[in-house]
């Protein structure tokens, strides 16, 4: 019998100790998401005080800010935009000026909040606010900077207006580390604001460390001289900040000068910049000696440029960057012939370490017209990148004749033992070019790569001279070392998963022999394989090829079952065999 009697009360639940502390709430709130905030918000008054914090710490519309002044005070129109409807008085900032110190990020960048309030009357979704709202709330605010706490700020049409914008700026506060003007629609046409935006970032803003300008989707402004205002704006805020660890302007021209001083900061560690020409390109680099080159040794590790062949050419001659992981380079020039791309990768191999350099991508920007049937990529012209021994990334696009053969390829698999991803000659002059096949590598170089790079696992390249289409020829005979080299006495324990052909094969082959041939070479149970571009003519062929590989991997997955339960001496019923 119990000790208890059915009348006594249950003893009072306690919290443990460490739930106490407000270091261990802190911790709890950061990592909880918004609907456990708002059930933490109607606990304890310690706890509720730390979710509303947490709560309010991200806003992806001001909105949300501003609804909190009385109701009387605001309405929506008719548009879905927020307006005051009477002047605001002191007492109705208490609640706003309450939330708005615990704002740490103001994103508009963030998903727009798709649900709606079905007890609510107005059916309208309030997103944004008219600039007459703004300009009271900017006008009328008792205290002269509304965000103290501000850390991030990531700017879209979303918030405000891009007008809005450099009052926006003034009701921040000086401890903004993060600034992101990539989807300010407009804001490059608007000299003005532009100039007026950067202008104060550069003044208040002294602790920047990671600043994103304009995104690829908007027009490059042309630099010409005098330096036009967008880019002696930016110009101005990256040499007036030296704390950054991250800077991204891809679609404004910068003067080389500019770019220097960014990769001479000790703080700097991913820089995207668009790399303005000038006439002083082609005096730059005589104008460093070798001492004042090493002196000015950069320290970032992820590059990302876009820039003529005579811009970088300059730029590698001034400043090497031995700490560099990353590059991606983007060339821009109208017209790029051949015999420009051994200078474009010498300056690759004269600006970067290749103990450093993991992951090289070199692309050609598609505004300006190119004739690329008029100019050929050469195995000659690779072999500076071949030092680069630590490759784990390579991938190589221009609109150019792709004359690669098997012994060219085999050089960059042996010199590249740790690659995980590579693509060579898949990008044409246009998307219905006709390559010439006779150009490109044969089919047979894959083994190459599942022999030489054991860890690679995507492989983008462009093939020719497919000729499989007798069996006595390319029967798959795992014997024939003129098809399948130091693979034909040997299993592939190469792990590729996905091999894309490029477009290139120009000629017929058997489906069921390509099959049976990438099956052998390319065992990954995960292994597909796809053809680049829509238009290729061999596109039915290989989704053939594909549907077949399915066939021997599920073929191979039930003889890798057999061969375990042969291991441990049972049968499919659990019963012990006499064999193994």
């Amino acid at each position: 019998m119990s000790s208890l009697s059915p009348s006594t009360p249950p003893a009072p639940l306690s919290m443990h100790k460490a739930l106490t502390l407000p270091d261990i709430l802190r911790l709890v709130c950061q990592h909880a998401d918004r609907p456990s905030l708002c059930s933490l918000a109607t606990t304890t008054r310690m706890i509720h005080n730390l979710a509303i914090e947490q709560i309010w710490a991200s806003l992806d519309s001001l909105v949300h800010l501003l609804r909190c002044f009385p109701e009387d005070a605001w309405n929506v129109n008719l548009e879905g935009k927020f307006e005051l409807t009477r002047v605001l008085m002191p007492n109705d900032w208490t609640s706003v000026l309450k939330y708005a110190s615990y704002v740490q990020e103001l994103n508009g960048l963030l998903p727009w909040s798709k649900k709606s309030n079905k007890k609510s009357k107005s059916k309208i979704q309030v997103e944004r606010m008219s600039e007459s709202a703004w300009q009271m709330v900017c006008a009328l605010r008792p205290t002269f900077v509304l965000f103290p706490r501000l850390r991030t700020l990531e700017f879209s049409y979303k918030l405000l207006s891009i007008k809005c914008l450099p009052s926006l700026l003034f009701c921040v506060g000086g401890n903004v580390t993060m600034l992101g003007l990539q989807h300010a629609r407009n804001l490059v046409d608007d000299q003005q604001t532009l100039q007026a935006c950067l202008s104060i970032a550069t003044h208040r803003f002294s602790a920047l460390a990671d600043v994103t300008l304009w995104d690829g989707t908007l027009l490059v402004v042309k630099a010409i001289a005098p330096l036009p205002v967008a880019t002696l704006a930016v110009s101005k805020l990256a040499t007036a900040t030296s704390t950054l660890t991250r800077f991204s302007c891809a679609t404004i021209p910068l003067p080389c000068h500019v770019i220097i001083h960014l990769l001479s900061l000790s703080t700097i560690h991913s820089l995207e910049v668009y790399l303005q020409d000038d006439s002083t390109l082609s005096n730059l680099g005589r104008s460093f000696s070798q001492q004042s080159r090493s002196r000015a040794a950069a320290r970032p590790q992820e590059l990302r440029f876009n820039s003529s062949v005579d811009a970088y050419v300059a730029l590698s001659r001034a400043v090497e960057i031995p700490h560099a992981s990353c590059v991606c380079l983007t060339l821009l020039d109208g017209d790029l012939p051949g015999q420009r791309l051994l200078d474009v990768f010498g300056s690759i191999r004269y600006q970067f370490s290749p103990s450093a350099l993991h992951v090289l991508h070199l692309t050609y920007d598609s505004r300006g017209s190119v004739d690329g049937a008029q100019w050929f990529l050469r195995p000659a012209d690779l072999r500076p990148l071949l030092d680069f021994n630590e490759m784990r990334d390579f991938r190589l696009t221009l609109p150019c004749e792709y004359t690669l053969d098997e012994a060219a390829l085999s050089s960059m698999a042996t010199a590249w033992a740790h690659l995980t991803a590579f693509e060579v000659g898949t990008t044409s002059k246009s998307d219905n070019a006709i390559v010439d096949s006779a150009r490109l590598p044969t089919i047979r170089v894959l083994p190459l790569f599942a022999i030489h790079c054991p860890k690679l696992t995507e492989l983008t390249l462009a093939f020719g001279g497919c000729t499989w289409v007798e069996e006595v020829a390319f029967d798959a005979d795992y014997q024939r070392e003129e098809i399948y080299g130091a693979l034909a006495k040997k299993a592939s324990t190469s792990v590729m998963q996905r091999l894309c052909v490029g477009r290139g094969s120009q000629s017929d082959f058997e489906p069921r022999f390509m099959a049976a041939f990438l099956a052998r070479i390319f065992p990954h149970p995960k292994f597909s394989v796809t053809c680049y571009g829509f238009c290729s003519p061999h596109v039915g062929q290989w989704r053939a090829v594909q549907g077949l590989l399915r066939i021997c991997q599920r073929i191979r997955e039930d003889e890798q079952l057999r061969m375990a339960q042969a291991t441990r001496g049972e049968d499919t019923d659990g019963v012990r065999t006499q064999w193994s």
